[in-house]
């Protein structure tokens, strides 16, 4: 859950030179007196008395000359060498600090900005430690991975849905207990398209037969050959073709090790993963993005997939019902989800979507966004599927 972690002070950041919570003290002894005097006219005794001067390094002018060379950065002397500053390397030399500048997942003022206005925001931020010293750009890279849709794809036909009362809170899980996927985590691997797709294919396959399956989302990943490069992402809709003409063996029967590795086993030629069962699906079909068309699909046959953009803010997501921030020129990755049912908080309308970061993020791996709005791209475009009542079969055609 996102509210135990800990916000790191900004001290902690310059750990490197801290002992006990103190900047780590040097002293050197810098001035000596001699006092000469004359004896008997014709001796000269000189006495010497050292007065010592305590500098503290983590006070002093980076002007002052010392017998080692330091660096201050925000009043605090570093030695010489590397250091590392949430997701940013510095190195002193002779002096001379040289720090990366790239924004971090993981930001404090960002968290307070949010924290200190949620009237505004509507949602809480945190720190989390799995995100911490991790850049920005590797979130959107590799928590994400969802590829833009092509022309044709956009150009899909909604279904037309005629639809009947729709209540004002729904959530999946209550109305189909324990067939519902439980929230998984892709890693460190652009991989919310398999996540997301396997995760709406058991889903729905589970509403129909009343029988428990965990799909793999490694073999979308090993096995779907060019243009998809397994952790730099792929397409959905490529995706739910694969199931549609091959279909996925059970997660336990290929399991899934991307996420830790970064790296994309080969599509497996083991004889007993090629005997698994293999369960395809109907062809996926498009919902319009029409509040209520979303709605009544959910109610009626279960979560559907979603895409959605993602900006750095996101990663921090704690509580409440998040907003897209409004501002141009922020870099942003594509990402996939499910959405599980909708509510209210007070008169904000949102959605409940089901994440593939794991339960440590969010409100237990789920977040909600507001509703009717699009936020974030979320209602543009939204995927559904129709389980079979007979999915599975030996694999005629190999993986």
């Amino acid at each position: 859950m996102c509210s135990s972690p800990e916000i790191m002070e900004a001290t902690a950041s310059f750990s490197s030179v801290m002992l006990g919570g103190r900047p780590h003290l040097r002293r050197w002894c810098v001035v000596c007196v001699c006092v000469c005097v004359n004896v008997c006219v014709c001796v000269c005794v000189c006495v010497c008395v050292c007065v010592c001067v305590c500098v503290h390094q983590s006070t002093i002018s980076p002007g002052l000359f010392f017998p080692t060379a330091v660096c201050i950065l925000k009043g605090v002397a570093l030695p010489a060498g590397s250091h590392t500053f949430n997701c940013n390397d510095c190195v002193c030399d002779d002096g001379r600090l040289t720090c990366e500048d790239d924004v971090c997942m993981v930001d404090e003022e960002v968290i307070q900005l949010v924290n200190d206005n949620q009237l505004y925001y509507g949602w809480n931020a945190t720190n989390y430690t799995m995100f911490w010293g991790r850049k920005a750009k590797e979130g959107l890279f590799l928590k994400t991975g969802t590829l833009i849709l092509d022309d044709k794809t956009k150009g899909m036909l909604p279904i037309i849905l005629r639809k009947g009362y729709i209540p004002p809170e729904f959530d999946a899980r209550n109305k189909w207990p324990g067939l519902i996927s439980d929230v998984l985590n892709q890693g460190w691997c652009g991989a919310s398209w398999a996540f997301s797709t396997v995760g709406v294919a058991q889903d729905r396959q589970m509403i129909l037969t009343r029988e428990h399956v965990s799909l793999a989302p490694q073999q979308l990943l090993s096995c779907l050959h060019r243009p998809l490069e397994g952790c730099k992402g792929g397409h959905i809709d490529r995706a739910w073709n694969y199931m549609k003409k091959n279909g996925v063996v059970e997660e336990n029967c290929f399991p899934y090790s991307s996420g830790a590795s970064g790296e994309v086993p080969y599509c497996p030629h083991d004889p007993e993963i090629l005997a698994c069962k293999v369960y395809k699906m109907e062809p996926a079909y498009r919902i319009s993005m029409k509040e209520d068309d979303i709605q009544w699909e959910i109610l009626n046959n279960g979560p559907v997939q979603a895409v959605m953009w993602v900006r750095r803010d996101f990663f921090m997501y704690c509580s409440g019902v998040y907003r897209c921030p409004q501002m141009t020129g922020e870099p942003t990755g594509m990402h996939s989800v499910r959405i599980l049912g909708w509510g209210e908080d007070g008169p904000v309308k949102y959605w409940l979507v089901a994440n593939s970061w794991g339960t440590d993020w969010g409100e237990d791996g789920l977040f909600k966004i507001r509703r009717g709005t699009n936020e974030c791209g979320i209602e543009s475009f939204v995927l559904a599927v129709r389980g079979r009542r007979d999915p599975w079969a030996k694999n005629g055609n190999g993986f």
